[in-house]
């Protein structure tokens, strides 16, 4: 048994303090096998009432392994964006740059497979300011987290199977409201109404 599966498994145990550790291991390092999201399930299978506790819990250990990784990035992340061709460069600096929340904002909310990391070296190295990230991390991570518990809460162990039997069905609602929110903002009659 590898170290990683051993502490994972230990964290595990932990409650709410290791779901904090999990989901920052989780956000900054490597994905956990069950990750963040098995765990709160879990969690608020045992303790229906603290489901608000255990979302927040996750959020701020996610949120926390994000500004690391943000730290870590915006120190020497250009090296890891070296990797990428210029053409991909250039269309993530212009999504950090102009679009900053809601590009962090929607990769923090979207469940895996979404790619998060890439995400959040983009915002170091490309300098998004720190506090504007920290939120858009929080926001989206938190409405994540805060949904899964719920489901956790009135679904039970099925939770999980809901959003994986669900998850094209989920990502695309989710992707429609922003879509519209983004498309309401530029239109100018809606801009007046917002």
């Amino acid at each position: 048994m590898t170290i990683f599966k051993q502490l994972s498994q230990y964290l595990f145990l932990a409650g709410i303090p290791g779901l904090l550790a999990v989901a920052l291991i989780d956000t900054v390092a490597m994905p956990i096998v069950g990750g963040p999201e098995g765990l709160i399930i879990l969690l608020t299978l045992k303790t229906p009432a603290k489901f608000l506790l255990i979302a927040f819990a996750a959020t701020i250990g996610s949120t926390l392994g994000g500004v690391i990784l943000y730290r870590v990035a915006r120190a020497g992340g250009v090296l890891a964006m070296a990797r990428m061709t210029q053409e991909k460069q250039r269309w993530i600096a212009e999504k950090i740059q102009h679009r900053a929340f809601l590009t962090v904002f929607v990769a923090a909310l979207l469940p895996p497979p979404t790619p998060v990391k890439p995400v959040i070296i983009a915002a170091g190295v490309f300098r998004m300011p720190m506090m504007v990230f920290a939120a858009a991390v929080f926001a989206g991570r938190f409405l994540r987290y805060g949904i899964t518990a719920y489901l956790g809460v009135k679904f039970g162990a099925h939770g999980g199977d809901i959003i994986k039997v669900n998850y094209s069905l989920i990502f695309a609602v989710t992707a429609l409201a922003l879509l519209a929110l983004a498309l309401c903002r530029l239109l100018p009659r809606c801009k007046r109404k917002l």
